[in-house]
């Protein structure tokens, strides 16, 4: 009889255990769980962990790289820490980010001044940023090579960001009424890094791009507007190339890396290119509407690229 209620009492236990143990990794997965300072979603496929909100006091903080195991890849968040909850003052003025940590969503932070990622760092998925009003200061170390979605939405306070200057890709590029863009309205080309075209503010139905940019962010070509485009030779990667019906887009014989990527590229419009060109058997492939350049259309794209002027650099 004894033995019959001591299994009972076995087997109670570790469907209670079981349960509880469900009951958390249900939580932890989905709404997340508190652990510390910090609420912390966990993806059990992938062995990693984002933070989710905080709750802590220090107005200073260093975003943690590993919980219970787990590796801390991303911050998703916006609380009342964040947002300085009755008061600014009370809330998060700086972050400081690891280098194991490649994306970064923040949003409604009112209190957050300052971002800082680690030296060290090469590349960052994502920094999205969306109204944060008093952030003043991005810092990106020099060692960062590749930024592949960059999102800054009122940020009327943030005047300027420093791109390390062997940075060879910006991708994803978005900016609304944030400082940063505002004063560089005037600077008809403006290139940063290792070639890279941060803003395009010249003629919007003949677009030149100067010979020597190489890379072209998805912000600088999204005009339906554009008439002739001209690209040159040296640009090896364009994110989101669009173009439209009545258009005609002008290549030399240089490929562009991305382009085989549809979700990046929509050519509705005609190419024109040498014979031969790699852009001539993209065509083809893609059933995209090409002719070969004329000897006078080759000479007319060349000096443009090449004479393109007025190109702003950061210091």
């Amino acid at each position: 009889m004894k033995k019959k209620i001591l299994v009972g009492i076995i087997v109670f236990l570790i469907a209670v255990v079981c349960i509880v143990s469900y009951v958390v990794v249900k939580k932890a997965t989905t709404e997340g769980i508190w652990l510390g300072d910090y609420k912390y979603y966990f993806n059990l496929e992938e062995k990693t962990a984002s933070i989710r909100d905080y709750r802590g006091n220090e107005t200073k903080i260093t975003l943690p790289t590993k919980i219970v195991g787990f590796k801390i890849t991303k911050i998703d968040i916006s609380s009342t820490k964040f947002d300085g909850g009755a008061s600014e003052e009370d809330g998060v003025k700086v972050i400081y980010v690891p280098k194991e940590m490649d994306i970064i969503d923040i949003g409604n932070a009112s209190s957050l001044e300052e971002i800082y990622f680690e030296d060290g760092t090469t590349n960052i998925t994502c920094i999205n940023i969306d109204s944060c009003n008093n952030l003043k200061i991005i810092d990106i170390p020099e060692t960062v090579k590749s930024i592949s979605i960059l999102g800054l939405t009122y940020a009327d306070k943030l005047e300027n960001i420093e791109f390390p200057k062997e940075i060879t890709n910006i991708g994803l590029f978005d900016l609304y009424d944030v400082l940063f863009e505002n004063k560089h309205l005037n600077d008809k080309y403006y290139v940063v890094g290792d070639g890279v075209l941060l803003f395009y503010n010249g003629d919007e139905e003949e677009v030149v791009i100067p010979s020597g940019i190489k890379v072209i962010p998805n912000s600088v070509l999204l005009d339906n507007k554009v008439k002739e485009l001209y690209i040159p030779d040296t640009v090896e990667k364009a994110d989101a190339l669009i173009i439209p019906k009545e258009a005609t887009v002008y290549f030399g014989n240089g490929k562009i890396e991305n382009l085989e990527d549809e979700m990046d590229c929509f050519i509705h419009g005609t190419v024109v290119a040498p014979a031969g060109s790699y852009m001539e058997q993209y065509c083809k492939e893609k059933n995209v509407d090409f002719r070969v350049m004329t000897e006078e259309e080759e000479a007319t794209w060349r000096e443009k690229t090449e004479a393109a002027s007025e190109i702003t650099y950061q210091e």
